[in-house]
């Protein structure tokens, strides 16, 4: 964001670089429009610290461009969405203390009336759920998924009580006359101040940064172009400029000095741990890269203490538990998942994940939310197909 003062034209003008647009409950009142200028500024700062403290999984959305941050006019709470189909569909749980969520609904229930949208929650916790029923509020919830979690302090991979082959692998990888592979870790510096060894080091960054994002642009042409459908996928910002301190790089080079894989671990205020997300190579790099990214993002974690590390969504194969739809309908909604879900890889993430390890005591449960209770919207629900990436027509169609 721009620190000098906006000419009267700056609502026209585009960023040069796309962030998630951050609207304030306050932008309603149309005669407030001079005061939220200066307001915005501060914007950025406010989002970091409450992703610092409350941030989760779910809310990887902070780190696309095309969702959008509304912050209440305290500065004190947040909701990551994207509206689809005049529907906001919130990413995760509120970016808040449970008890800022009340007033936090209630400023976008305003802001959602004056554009005409509905509601709906992907990859809620039991935060949200529980405030659900203590609130007395009649919400729809549907258990979807899990998120997975390991623990690097107990790992038995880590520990070698398990896994001999990725071991092995990971041993041959690294090993400087057979794999060849050496490892690095980047973590972004907001710092602007200038000077010559500074600017060394900065334009190091910036060729560093520029070979992860070629990375990752070649991984996500490749899975884009890919026929099998996936769900539950983010485009990253990888480098954004208002959480900078809060991911971590771990990468690989080739033995020429290359960078070819690499693994992005983001910083989770509310878990004190992190996601691991994304976890690429570059279709050049050896066999098993990704696998020793993972590892190594293990040992770094178990090294600093971290007891913490998701390993991301794991969607049911068929509905949990599902609250606030009558018999009948209940039946047709976990008819509708089956058939949606049931042609998605879903058994290969499950087998991938669960040869890590995971601690089943550090996993949570995934809930859709509708708030307000009763029949879904039917815009609500494709809009939440939409955004976790079911592509309806090729679920159909094959």
């Amino acid at each position: 964001m721009n620190s000098e003062k906006p000419s009267k034209t700056s609502r026209k003008q585009k960023p040069l670089k796309a962030e998630p647009k951050i609207l304030l409950a306050d932008t309603i009142g149309q005669t407030l429009y001079e005061r939220l200028l200066q307001a915005r500024l501060d914007c950025a700062a406010s989002i970091a610290h409450l992703a610092a403290l409350h941030s989760q999984v779910s809310h990887m959305g902070l780190l696309d461009p095309s969702y959008s941050i509304f912050l209440n006019t305290t500065h004190t709470a947040a909701l990551c969405f994207k509206v689809l189909h005049k529907t906001a569909i919130i990413s995760g749980d509120p970016i808040s203390h449970a008890t800022d969520i009340t007033s936090l609904l209630s400023e976008f229930q305003t802001y959602r009336k004056a554009h005409h949208l509905g509601i709906a929650f992907l990859g809620a916790s039991p935060i949200l759920t529980h405030y659900a029923h203590t609130h007395h509020q009649h919400w729809t919830m549907l258990h979807f998924g899990k998120e997975r979690v390991l623990n690097p302090t107990t790992n038995a991979i880590l520990h070698e009580q398990t896994g001999k082959r990725i071991l092995l692998q990971t041993k041959h990888l690294l090993n400087p006359t057979k794999g060849g592979l050496t490892l690095d870790i980047y973590v972004p510096t907001a710092n602007k101040d200038s000077d010559k060894e500074r600017d060394k080091e900065r334009d190091k960054d910036k060729d560093l940064e520029r070979s992860l994002q070629s990375i990752y642009n070649t991984w996500r042409s490749t899975r884009n172009a890919s026929s099998t459908p996936q769900a539950f996928i983010t485009s990253y910002d990888l480098f954004p400029t208002f959480l900078p301190s809060q991911i971590t790089y771990i990468y690989a080079r080739n033995p020429v000095g290359e960078p070819i894989a690499f693994a992005a671990l983001r910083y989770l205020g509310g878990k004190k741990g992190y996601h691991i997300d994304p976890c690429i190579a570059d279709p050049t790099a050896p066999k098993g890269t990704t696998d020793l990214l993972l590892f190594s993002a293990i040992a770094l974690c178990r090294t600093a203490g971290v007891s913490y590390l998701s390993i991301g969504y794991e969607p049911f194969d068929d509905l949990g538990e599902v609250i606030g739809l009558p018999g009948p309908l209940e039946r047709v909604a976990r008819r509708m998942y089956r058939f949606a879900f049931g042609r998605l890889p879903l058994a290969g993430k499950k087998a991938y994940h669960d040869k890590w390890k995971p601690d089943e005591g550090l996993e949570d449960p995934l809930y859709i939310v509708f708030p307000g209770g009763g029949v879904p919207d039917v815009r609500g629900v494709v809009a939440l197909m939409h955004v976790a990436n079911v592509k309806i027509r090729r679920v159909v169609l094959g």
